[in-house]
Protein backbone atom coordinates (compact mmCIF):
# COMPACT_ATOMS: atom_id res chain seq x y z
CA UNK A 1 0.00 0.00 0.00
CA UNK A 2 1.27 3.57 -1.09
CA UNK A 3 0.64 6.55 0.51
CA UNK A 4 1.73 10.35 -0.19
CA UNK A 5 4.87 11.35 0.49
CA UNK A 6 4.91 12.85 3.90
CA UNK A 7 8.03 14.75 5.50
CA UNK A 8 11.31 13.45 5.79
CA UNK A 9 12.45 12.58 9.05
CA UNK A 10 16.16 11.63 7.74
CA UNK A 11 18.12 15.03 9.23
CA UNK A 12 21.56 13.64 9.85
CA UNK A 13 21.67 14.55 13.71
CA UNK A 14 19.45 11.37 13.98
CA UNK A 15 22.20 8.64 12.68
CA UNK A 16 24.66 9.27 15.25
CA UNK A 17 22.27 10.37 18.11
CA UNK A 18 19.97 6.80 16.95
CA UNK A 19 23.13 4.62 16.72
CA UNK A 20 24.12 6.32 19.83
CA UNK A 21 20.67 5.02 21.40
CA UNK A 22 20.84 1.63 20.07
CA UNK A 23 24.70 1.72 21.85
CA UNK A 24 22.80 2.22 25.20
CA UNK A 25 20.60 -0.77 24.91
CA UNK A 26 23.53 -3.13 24.00
CA UNK A 27 25.86 -1.81 26.69
CA UNK A 28 22.50 -1.94 29.11
CA UNK A 29 22.14 -5.57 28.54
CA UNK A 30 25.75 -6.21 29.35
CA UNK A 31 25.82 -4.15 32.34
CA UNK A 32 23.35 -6.45 33.70
CA UNK A 33 24.51 -9.48 33.37
CA UNK A 34 28.20 -8.44 34.01
CA UNK A 35 27.26 -6.68 37.27
CA UNK A 36 24.31 -8.95 38.66
CA UNK A 37 25.59 -11.86 40.76
CA UNK A 38 24.43 -15.39 40.48
CA UNK A 39 21.45 -16.86 39.06
CA UNK A 40 20.04 -13.32 38.44
CA UNK A 41 22.62 -12.96 35.37
CA UNK A 42 20.24 -15.72 33.05
CA UNK A 43 16.82 -13.74 35.16
CA UNK A 44 18.80 -10.38 33.39
CA UNK A 45 18.85 -12.27 30.09
CA UNK A 46 14.95 -12.66 30.31
CA UNK A 47 14.15 -9.25 31.33
CA UNK A 48 16.46 -7.58 28.40
CA UNK A 49 14.82 -10.18 25.56
CA UNK A 50 11.23 -8.30 27.44
CA UNK A 51 12.91 -4.77 27.36
CA UNK A 52 13.69 -5.68 23.44
CA UNK A 53 10.52 -6.62 22.65
CA UNK A 54 8.81 -3.17 23.27
CA UNK A 55 11.95 -0.98 22.48
CA UNK A 56 12.28 -2.40 19.22
CA UNK A 57 8.89 -1.65 18.82
CA UNK A 58 7.52 -5.45 18.59
CA UNK A 59 5.08 -5.05 21.50
CA UNK A 60 3.66 -1.09 22.40
CA UNK A 61 1.20 0.79 23.41
CA UNK A 62 -1.29 -0.06 20.83
CA UNK A 63 -2.56 -3.57 21.79
CA UNK A 64 -4.59 -1.24 24.00
CA UNK A 65 -6.96 -1.16 21.11
CA UNK A 66 -8.16 -4.88 21.67
CA UNK A 67 -10.52 -4.07 24.58
CA UNK A 68 -11.39 -0.46 22.82
CA UNK A 69 -11.88 -2.73 20.09
CA UNK A 70 -13.86 -5.08 22.67
CA UNK A 71 -12.19 -8.06 21.75
CA UNK A 72 -14.08 -11.10 24.03
CA UNK A 73 -11.22 -13.52 24.16
CA UNK A 74 -9.95 -13.40 27.87
CA UNK A 75 -6.35 -14.20 27.16
CA UNK A 76 -5.98 -11.35 24.83
CA UNK A 77 -7.87 -8.14 26.60
CA UNK A 78 -5.37 -9.31 29.81
CA UNK A 79 -2.33 -9.15 27.41
CA UNK A 80 -3.32 -6.26 25.45
CA UNK A 81 -3.57 -4.42 28.70
CA UNK A 82 -0.66 -5.34 30.23
CA UNK A 83 1.33 -5.03 26.76
CA UNK A 84 -0.38 -1.26 26.23
CA UNK A 85 0.34 -0.10 30.09
CA UNK A 86 3.91 -0.95 29.74
CA UNK A 87 4.25 0.00 26.09
CA UNK A 88 3.14 3.52 27.43
CA UNK A 89 6.59 3.63 29.25
CA UNK A 90 8.88 1.73 26.98
CA UNK A 91 8.55 3.50 23.66
CA UNK A 92 11.24 2.16 20.65
CA UNK A 93 12.71 5.36 21.49
CA UNK A 94 15.84 3.95 19.56
CA UNK A 95 13.84 3.41 16.30
CA UNK A 96 11.73 6.56 17.19
CA UNK A 97 15.38 8.77 17.39
CA UNK A 98 16.78 6.84 14.45
CA UNK A 99 14.05 8.20 12.29
CA UNK A 100 13.80 7.37 8.30
CA UNK A 101 17.36 6.63 7.77
CA UNK A 102 19.20 3.77 5.98
CA UNK A 103 18.59 0.36 7.38
CA UNK A 104 22.18 -1.06 6.22
CA UNK A 105 23.95 1.68 8.43
CA UNK A 106 22.13 -0.24 11.69
CA UNK A 107 23.17 -3.49 10.00
CA UNK A 108 26.89 -2.41 9.87
CA UNK A 109 26.70 -1.00 13.47
CA UNK A 110 25.04 -4.33 14.82
CA UNK A 111 28.14 -6.44 13.32
CA UNK A 112 30.64 -3.61 15.19
CA UNK A 113 28.95 -4.05 17.87
CA UNK A 114 29.84 -8.23 17.31
CA UNK A 115 33.02 -7.50 17.02
CA UNK A 116 33.44 -6.00 19.44
CA UNK A 117 32.05 -8.19 21.84
CA UNK A 118 33.71 -11.09 20.40
CA UNK A 119 37.55 -10.59 21.88
CA UNK A 120 35.66 -9.02 25.00
CA UNK A 121 34.35 -12.57 25.75
CA UNK A 122 37.61 -14.69 24.58
CA UNK A 123 39.46 -12.34 26.98
CA UNK A 124 37.61 -12.43 29.73
CA UNK A 125 35.50 -15.43 29.56
CA UNK A 126 35.19 -16.27 33.00
CA UNK A 127 33.74 -12.68 34.13
CA UNK A 128 31.27 -12.32 31.47
CA UNK A 129 30.49 -14.92 28.62
CA UNK A 130 27.27 -13.96 29.32
CA UNK A 131 28.28 -10.93 27.09
CA UNK A 132 28.39 -12.62 23.63
CA UNK A 133 24.92 -14.11 24.50
CA UNK A 134 23.20 -10.47 25.29
CA UNK A 135 24.98 -9.37 22.25
CA UNK A 136 23.39 -11.98 20.46
CA UNK A 137 20.11 -11.32 21.16
CA UNK A 138 20.97 -7.16 20.29
CA UNK A 139 22.19 -8.54 16.86
CA UNK A 140 19.12 -10.73 15.82
CA UNK A 141 16.70 -7.72 17.00
CA UNK A 142 18.55 -5.26 14.72
CA UNK A 143 19.05 -7.42 11.79
CA UNK A 144 15.33 -8.65 11.81
CA UNK A 145 12.87 -6.70 14.79
CA UNK A 146 14.33 -3.34 12.58
CA UNK A 147 11.78 -3.08 9.12
CA UNK A 148 13.36 -2.22 6.31
CA UNK A 149 10.92 0.09 3.52
CA UNK A 150 10.78 -2.34 0.17
CA UNK A 151 10.91 1.17 -1.68
CA UNK A 152 13.75 3.33 -0.23
CA UNK A 153 15.06 0.90 2.12
CA UNK A 154 15.01 3.31 5.10
CA UNK A 155 13.79 2.48 8.54
CA UNK A 156 10.25 1.87 9.17
CA UNK A 157 10.27 3.45 12.39
CA UNK A 158 6.54 4.70 12.69
CA UNK A 159 4.96 1.16 14.39
CA UNK A 160 1.31 0.87 14.72
CA UNK A 161 -2.01 -1.75 15.27
CA UNK A 162 -4.74 -1.50 13.39
CA UNK A 163 -7.54 -3.77 12.12
CA UNK A 164 -7.38 -5.14 8.46
CA UNK A 165 -10.08 -7.78 7.49
CA UNK A 166 -14.06 -7.56 9.29
CA UNK A 167 -16.66 -10.32 8.77
CA UNK A 168 -20.00 -11.36 11.02
CA UNK A 169 -19.51 -14.44 12.69
CA UNK A 170 -21.20 -15.96 16.11
CA UNK A 171 -19.90 -16.60 19.22
CA UNK A 172 -21.71 -18.72 22.41
CA UNK A 173 -21.01 -18.17 25.96
CA UNK A 174 -22.40 -20.17 28.44
CA UNK A 175 -23.52 -19.47 32.16
CA UNK A 176 -25.04 -21.89 35.10
CA UNK A 177 -28.41 -21.72 35.43
CA UNK A 178 -31.56 -22.82 37.63
CA UNK A 179 -33.46 -24.86 34.85
CA UNK A 180 -36.29 -26.22 36.88
CA UNK A 181 -36.56 -28.38 40.33
CA UNK A 182 -37.18 -32.50 41.33
CA UNK A 183 -38.91 -33.30 44.69
CA UNK A 184 -37.16 -35.96 47.36
CA UNK A 185 -38.66 -38.47 48.41
CA UNK A 186 -39.63 -35.98 51.80
CA UNK A 187 -41.44 -33.64 49.27
CA UNK A 188 -39.02 -30.77 49.36
CA UNK A 189 -37.59 -29.23 46.11
CA UNK A 190 -34.22 -29.42 45.30
CA UNK A 191 -32.97 -27.36 42.38
CA UNK A 192 -31.69 -27.92 39.21
CA UNK A 193 -28.69 -26.69 37.54
CA UNK A 194 -27.44 -26.78 33.90
CA UNK A 195 -24.74 -24.77 31.87
CA UNK A 196 -26.87 -22.91 29.34
CA UNK A 197 -25.57 -21.69 26.12
CA UNK A 198 -26.15 -18.47 24.59
CA UNK A 199 -25.83 -17.27 20.81
CA UNK A 200 -24.29 -13.62 20.42
CA UNK A 201 -23.52 -12.13 17.12
CA UNK A 202 -19.95 -10.56 16.49
CA UNK A 203 -17.33 -9.98 14.28
CA UNK A 204 -14.57 -11.92 13.11
CA UNK A 205 -11.96 -9.61 13.26
CA UNK A 206 -7.98 -10.12 11.81
CA UNK A 207 -5.54 -7.26 13.48
CA UNK A 208 -1.96 -6.81 12.19
CA UNK A 209 0.80 -4.77 13.35
CA UNK A 210 1.57 -2.02 10.41
CA UNK A 211 5.15 -0.26 9.56
CA UNK A 212 5.16 2.84 7.83
CA UNK A 213 8.29 4.26 6.16
CA UNK A 214 8.50 8.60 7.83
CA UNK A 215 10.13 9.46 4.02
CA UNK A 216 8.14 7.96 1.26
CA UNK A 217 5.02 6.67 3.39
CA UNK A 218 4.93 3.25 2.31
CA UNK A 219 3.17 0.73 4.75
CA UNK A 220 4.11 -2.77 5.24
CA UNK A 221 1.78 -5.79 7.83
CA UNK A 222 3.92 -7.19 9.97
CA UNK A 223 2.36 -10.55 12.36
CA UNK A 224 -1.91 -11.20 11.70
CA UNK A 225 -4.07 -12.73 14.17
CA UNK A 226 -7.64 -13.13 14.51
CA UNK A 227 -9.51 -12.30 17.32
CA UNK A 228 -13.51 -12.01 17.90
CA UNK A 229 -14.80 -8.84 18.72
CA UNK A 230 -18.42 -7.78 20.27
CA UNK A 231 -21.12 -5.81 17.99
Amino acid sequence: MQKPKTKNYGAKWRIPLGLFMFFLLWAFGVAAVNFLPGVLKFVAILFIIIFYLFMFGVLGHWYMSLDILGVINPFLKFFGTVCGYIGFFLRPYALMVYGSNKKWILNLFAFVVLLIAVPLTLIFFFVNFLTLAVTIIFVLFTLFGVKKCPNCKCVMHLIDFDSVDLSKTKYYTTRNEKIGYVKDESGNNMNVYANVAYEHSGMDNTFAKTFTCGKCGTEKYGIKFKAVSEI
